[in-house]
């Protein structure tokens, strides 16, 4: 396809109240299997404030791009058609555990904002708007990371329409956006883990085990176990799919298929639960006989639970950091506990699962009391002679 025409563009001035510098260019469009020439107009400045000669450097600066060797007409298309399209390709280039923020932030903030503008006409000044006003549902303003996320799904789907022919390469779109306000994580007690764990019924019980025990699988490895993953001769369970959002699939990373040994007691709760049932059935079943649903599990078994016992309500990935740090706590090897959970980086369960717990140190303060007492030389005081005390006295 051929490049476009060089052009200059034309100047113009209007406004009443405030006359302003436009300026006017074509610019070529993909429409029907065909090229065609539509007009756009720029707005470039007061007329106050700039002359002639620098109104026209100004339109020059913006047909830098257009005027470019590899300037190629483009589709013209909002962002609301763009989003739909996006959305129906890149669902399988995503997991399930990610795929419902992604499509979150485009549905809840994206689409709303943008909505009929057209995608090539996107600048950063109104991406600058929409980080700014973000709102959560209870109307107060959205958190620093919760801009980071939107705005990095906003980056992925900007690089798809330059991939499309839809936004110009030239024009790269990026903000700041702030750094982080992280909140230190909330951590479990050995009091707070023993309440939940003696107050769930079951089969949930025994679902919290799986995740705040050895092997500290998620909620959704959970959702995702099957009734062939027990071994029936040994107490071992194997961890091979996830089940998040309504779809089945493998573990977030590769690392996470791995298998767990458990506990005598655990094992044997889990052959019962499992029965005589199929080895492709899942494990935990609702009402329905269907796999369980983590947000419903979450809502109307642990909240209320939690509620019940007069702790702060906490959700299922807290499991997850206890059993690490408990691990931490017990002396296990950073590379053989990182295995047991299922991460490939030990650094990974170091910088993000292990906590330090001031307020629950499990006696080591006292433990490190003893042993420096114990080990401590005995030091007879020295006599001291009156002439002594005297000439120190003088």
């Amino acid at each position: 396809m051929a490049r476009t025409h060089f052009q200059m563009g034309r100047l113009y001035v209007t406004g009443k109240k405030i006359p302003t510098w436009y300026g006017r260019f074509r610019e070529y469009i993909l429409e029907n299997g065909g090229t065609r020439a539509i007009y756009r107009n720029v707005k470039l400045g007061a007329l106050a404030e700039f002359t002639k000669a620098q109104a026209k450097r100004l339109l020059a600066e913006k047909l830098e791009s257009v005027n470019s060797w590899d300037c190629r007409p483009r589709r013209l298309i909002t962002f609301r058609e763009f989003a739909d399209q996006w959305l129906k390709l890149a669902e399988r280039d995503y997991r399930a555990s990610n795929w419902g923020t992604i499509k979150g932030h485009v549905e809840t903030h994206l689409k709303p904002f943008f909505r009929e503008i057209q995608v090539g006409r996107i600048d950063a000044l109104q991406l600058r708007q929409l980080l700014a006003n973000l709102k959560r549902k209870d109307g107060q303003a959205a958190a620093a990371t919760t801009r980071n996320h939107v705005y990095s799904t906003f980056r992925v789907m900007w690089r798809a329409a330059i991939e499309w022919e839809i936004a110009d390469s030239e024009k790269p779109i990026r903000v700041r956006t702030g750094r982080p306000n992280w909140e230190p994580r909330r951590i479990l007690s050995r009091d707070e883990a023993q309440l939940i764990l003696a107050g769930a019924r079951a089969p949930y019980r025994y679902a919290y085990r799986l995740m705040a025990e050895r092997g500290a699988l998620s909620i959704s490895e959970v959702c995702g176990l099957n009734v062939g993953d027990v071994e029936r001769d040994k107490p071992v369970l194997h961890v091979r799919r996830a089940f998040t959002h309504g779809r089945l699939g493998p573990p977030k990373a590769r690392a996470r298929e791995r298998s767990v040994m458990l506990s005598r007691d655990l094992h044997e709760r889990l052959l019962i639960i499992a029965g005589d049932r199929s080895a492709d059935s899942p494990l935990f079943v609702n009402l329905a006989g269907g796999r369980w649903d983590q947000l419903n599990v979450l809502k109307r078994e642990l909240y209320p639970l939690c509620d019940t016992l007069k702790i702060p309500r906490t959700g299922f990935h807290a499991f997850r950091h206890f059993a690490i740090t408990t691990m931490g706590e017990l002396g296990v090897p950073l590379r053989t506990a990182a295995a047991w959970v299922g991460h490939s980086d030990p650094a990974l369960t170091a910088r993000v699962y292990m906590h330090a717990r001031p307020d629950d140190d499990g006696g080591y303060t006292e433990k490190l009391a003893g042993l420096l007492k114990n080990s401590a030389p005995s030091i007879e005081p020295k006599t001291v002679s009156a002439r002594a005390v005297m000439v120190g006295s003088a």
